[in-house]
């Protein structure tokens, strides 16, 4: 098993330790950045199949911490060593299904709670809803276009 299959493999059973009863799927969500990190956990609901997330106060943060710390030695491993990606998606599914996603997103293009998405991808309503100013909005689309 090489390096990132064993990180792999720690991320997904680290979710699978957390994932709801009631979830289908749970949605790991990150950014890394060589300052600034973040990440947010999210899980879609068996019932309805809307999304959903723990409730205030019940974010497992030992959890959260231990898989950004194994996605921070991830980006240091070979293939993404020389080009490192700054967000990141991992899911798994109860049928223990696993797989990441990954984006290469300037951190200048980037906004706290905006995963694998730029800030120049957004419409101007899309950036209100996520509480992004209208000019740090535009200084992004000005900069990378849409």
């Amino acid at each position: 098993m090489t390096d990132d299959q064993k990180i792999y493999a720690e991320i997904g059973k680290s979710l699978w330790n957390i994932m709801p009863d009631m979830a289908c799927e749970i949605y790991f969500y990150g950014d890394i950045f060589p300052k600034s990190k973040g990440c947010t956990i999210n899980f879609k609901l068996k019932q309805d199949g809307s999304i959903s997330g723990f409730k205030f106060g019940e974010t497992p943060k030992d959890v959260t911490r231990f898989i950004l710390s194994k996605a921070e030695l991830l980006q240091k491993t070979e293939p993404y060593r020389k080009e490192p990606w700054t967000h990141f998606k991992a899911t798994l599914t109860e049928a223990g299904k696993f797989k990441m996603d990954f984006a290469y997103i300037p951190e200048d293009d980037s906004w706290p709670g905006l995963f694998m998405k730029r800030v120049s991808e957004l419409s101007l309503e899309e950036a209100e809803e996520k509480y992004i100013p209208e000019e740090e909005w535009k200084k992004c689309v000005d900069k990378y276009g849409s």
